[in-house]
């Protein structure tokens, strides 16, 4: 028996146990058990059950179950007596996680006896040098990108550490509390929990195995924060994914599916997010992300539970948790001029279709962009002529007139090019995945332009708000709208959200005020399809587009001073 000098922590935490055995003299096979003692009297004094010699049978694993002492005890490991019993000295280690650990609070002592399994025989043995050291958590995970993770013990590998929440930390998990486990299924209150750890899941060779379960409260007035970390060294401006992995567990009856939402700081997912992963599948998890950007160095992160239910269940498992910030796609194209014929060529990467690859991947969107050049220091983009498209089609000038697709490499069909004329040839890709948007462009007059020309940043701003939000009415090169069109700041006040995007069935349309009058969807082509009058001023409504055919649709949005708005959205 060893009393620890510093008891060991319930964290989750892995540790290694080494120590050297010889076996004396004795015949058989045996073994060794080393168990570990939480004492509430720590360190007042240590306790036997019943005459010292009671301790070296631990028959079922438990050598206080009828002592009626306070000290509870659990198995760490055990480790085989050598049957060539000629007093060779062997050095033996094994390693355990005090996550799953059935005792009442920290280890404070070391129990070391004969094991508890049946074994044939009898040795006497000899023990030295006992090692107990924790073990550096793991830092690999699986996570939605690549690249440095800003968070502190994403993975749960080093336990309960790294993180805040105002659930409490218990071995049993009864509602309103949690704890990091490498087996959701020994805990005895939820038979019904299975899950597997959600990196072993994707890598069975992989050495992690820790993750956070969730006992979610129900019938409660709102929700609460089950898992939150504050971080640093941010760089203000720069987009950043937040994004983690889910699980439900369900109950026996009326069960509750959780509902969840990610937040940081002002930024926060769409509403409640429902977690309905497979429950008979320990490997079936739910990833959610959230994309925002920077205010300062630093952000602080929430996973919120919605505990307005009325049932049993909405608990969860959380695994692999991470802060990327999206990287550079390096957005590259290849743009060719010939004379005769007249004709332009632009490309992804090179002009061989054989890599018409988007660095995001194929699932994101991108947008070419052609516009006649009248200065080039700085570089002055003349809008009337101004034409964008992709591959699911272009709109020309004037105002967006709908036209032909524009592949990956293209010849722009539908745009004319003018001789002796020069060109403005880009492409921009929002920000998609894990990867940040993308934004480049070329000058094209028979040999490139001089070298040292620059766009300015309210040109760059201009592209992006028409291919975003379509034509609004410009027909001059400046600032010549329709004086009924939101300008540039009017818009920032507006603040107007749609979401999803792309979307399937429901299209949201919210704003902060109640200033929605109508609502009104076109077609690629101008042509209105859909239309929406409120019966009076609201800050939010919803649009059916399920029965749209998949392609690109601009929403036209009247507020009650009739003012006018318009957005881009996607049907999937």
């Amino acid at each position: 028996l060893n009393e620890l000098a510093t008891p060991v922590p319930l964290t989750g935490a892995s540790y290694t146990f080494t120590f050297d055995v010889a076996c004396l003299f004795g015949w058989g096979r045996s073994e060794i058990g080393i168990y570990g003692v939480h004492d509430p009297n720590y360190p007042a004094g240590y306790q036997y059950p019943g005459q010292p010699a009671g301790s070296h049978n631990p028959s079922n694993l438990n050598l206080y179950s009828n002592s009626s002492l306070p000290q509870t005890i659990d198995l760490l490991g055990t480790v085989p007596v050598s049957t060539q019993c000629d007093g060779t000295v062997q050095n033996m280690s094994f390693t355990f996680s005090t996550a799953s650990l059935a005792l009442a609070g920290d280890i404070t002592h070391i129990v070391i006896t004969r094991s508890a399994n049946t074994m044939s025989g009898s040795s006497y043995v000899g023990v030295d040098n006992f090692c107990l050291a924790v073990l550096p958590p793991i830092e690999t995970g699986d996570y939605c990108c690549e690249g440095e993770n800003e968070l502190e013990n994403p993975n749960f590998e080093a336990g309960d550490t790294g993180f805040t929440s105002s659930y409490l930390p218990t071995a049993g998990v009864f509602p309103g509390e949690y704890n990091v486990v490498d087996s959701a299924g020994a805990l005895a209150i939820s038979p019904n929990w299975n899950v597997t750890d959600h990196t072993l899941c994707g890598d069975p060779s992989a050495l992690n195995s820790q993750f956070l379960v969730v006992n979610g409260k129900t019938q409660q007035t709102g929700s609460a924060v089950i898992w939150e970390q504050t971080i640093t060294g941010l760089e203000p401006d720069a987009r950043y994914k937040f994004c983690a992995n889910f699980k439900n567990m369900p109950q026996c009856s009326f069960d509750i599916l959780p509902q969840i939402e990610m937040i940081a700081d002002q930024f926060s997912t769409t509403g409640a997010v429902q977690i309905n992963a497979d429950a008979s599948d320990p490997c079936d998890w739910t990833g959610v992300e959230l994309d925002f950007i920077a205010s300062g160095t630093s952000h602080t992160l929430q996973i919120v539970l919605d505990e307005t239910g009325n049932g049993d269940g909405n608990d969860l498992a959380i695994d692999d948790i991470g802060v990327f910030q999206l990287a550079d796609p390096g957005l590259n194209i290849t743009v060719q001029h010939q004379a005769q014929p007249q004709q332009i060529t632009g490309s992804i990467n090179t002009l061989a279709t054989t890599d018409d690859v988007l660095p995001s991947g194929d699932e994101c969107d991108y947008d070419w962009y052609v516009a006649e050049v009248t200065s080039i220091n700085p570089l002055q983009v003349q809008f009337s002529t101004f034409a964008y498209g992709n591959n699911l089609g272009s709109f020309l000038p004037p105002s967006g007139t709908p036209n032909a697709a524009w592949d990956l490499t293209t010849t722009f069909p539908g745009y004319t090019f003018v001789d002796d004329t020069l060109y403005l040839v880009g492409m921009y890709m929002p920000a998609c995945g894990c990867f940040d948007e993308g934004f480049t462009y070329q000058l094209t007059y028979n040999t490139r332009a001089a070298a040292g020309e620059q766009m300015t940043p309210e040109t760059k701003a201009k592209i992006i708000d028409i291919i975003t939000n379509g034509h609004q009415g410009e027909t001059q090169d400046e600032d010549a709208q329709d004086e009924n069109f939101i300008d540039d700041e009017q818009v920032e006040d507006f603040k107007v959200s749609m979401y999803p995007n792309p979307a399937k069935g429901i299209l949201n349309i919210t704003t902060p005020q109640s200033m929605l009058d109508r609502i009104e969807i076109h077609s690629f082509n101008g042509r209105s399809i859909q239309q929406k009058r409120l019966s009076e001023a609201k800050s939010e409504t919803q649009l059916d587009v399920s029965n749209l055919a998949v392609g690109i649709y601009f929403v036209k949005i009247q507020t009650t001073d009739n003012k006018f708005v318009t957005r881009r959205f996607i049907k999937q």
